[in-house]
Order: C-alpha cells, then structure tokens, then sequence
C-alpha cells in the first residue's frame, strides 16, 4: 500500500506547521525558529532504521555539527 500525506501526518507532532508570514507580516528569527523546531519535531516521529532509528529523520533537518 502507498504512504500518503494524510497517513504520515496525522502522526506528526505538529499536523499544520506554523506560517513564517503573513500577508501583514514579514519573517523574521522567531518564527523561522519556530517553524524549524516544528519540523524537526516532525522528522522525528518518521521511523528511519539508518543510525540506529531512535531520532527518525532528525537528522535530514539538521546540520552535521548540530546533530
């Protein structure tokens, strides 16, 4: 059977990540953090066997040095 979004999201930490922006607002630090901690947060509940599976996809969001 064929993963799709819905079946991958609805085990996600965070279903609907929070807009950087808005038609009133620019980005800005804060709320690319924030959406970048959602994400990781996302990445980690998506079963990987790569390194030992204990952090999912963590690591595809982040850097060498940061993991």
């Amino acid at each position: 059977m064929a993963s799709t979004y819905d079946s991958f999201s609805t085990n996600f930490i965070h279903p609907v990540i929070t807009p950087i922006a808005s038609q009133n607002e620019e980005p800005n630090y804060a709320s690319i953090r924030f959406a970048r901690t959602q994400l990781r947060h996302n990445a980690a509940v998506v079963f990987s066997p790569a390194g030992g599976g204990g952090h999912g996809h963590l690591a595809l969001t982040m850097t060498d040095a940061e993991y």
